[in-house]
Formats: structure tokens, C-alpha cells, sequence
């Protein structure tokens, strides 16, 4: 019957959404992980013009929060790619 026919229409519409909202979310974190790849060479590339870069300075140069700024280099010292020298938070390459 009619009632029947609204169900499975509405059920396969939330369905749908489902799909793509978890669609959605992924090109989202996709987006964001690209994003952080190309800020992370960005700054080994400013490192290798200059030998030392500060948290103030990566979040200057990328347009980007302090606390960003610190997790990027504290990820590229994780990574082998800078040193932290303690003092300052001034990172080398």
C-alpha cells in the first residue's frame, strides 16, 4: 500500500544521505591531510632558505594558529626532518 511505498522511499533517502555524508567526510579529511602535507613541505622548504624557524615565524609565514604551527614542526621533528634546539622553540633543519 501507499504507507508501505513512503517507508522504503524515505528509508532509501536515509540511506542515501548516509552515503553521502560518510562520502562528504572523507573528501573532508583528505582535504585536511593534504592541506597539512603541503604546509609540512612548505616549511622544510622556508628551513632550507633559513637555517632556524620559530613557532611565531611558521605561524606567520603559513597564516596559521601558534598551536598549529607547533604540532607542524613538533611532527617534522618526529618525522627526522628538523631539530628542536629547547630554547625558544627554535626549530633547524
Amino acid at each position: 500500500d501507499q504507507n508501505e511505498v513512503n517507508r522504503q522511499v524515505e528509508q532509501k533517502l536515509q540511506q542515501r544521505l548516509r552515503e553521502n555524508l560518510a562520502l562528504n567526510r572523507q573528501k573532508a579529511r583528505e582535504a585536511r591531510l593534504k592541506k597539512k602535507e603541503d604546509n609540512l613541505n612548505k616549511l622544510l622548504q622556508y628551513t632550507q632558505t633559513k637555517a632556524t624557524i620559530t613557532t611565531s615565524e611558521a605561524a606567520t609565514y603559513l597564516k596559521i594558529s601558534k598551536s598549529t604551527s607547533t604540532k607542524y614542526l613538533k611532527e617534522l621533528v618526529n618525522r627526522g626532518h628538523l631539530k628542536s634546539q629547547k630554547v625558544g622553540k627554535v626549530y633547524t633543519a
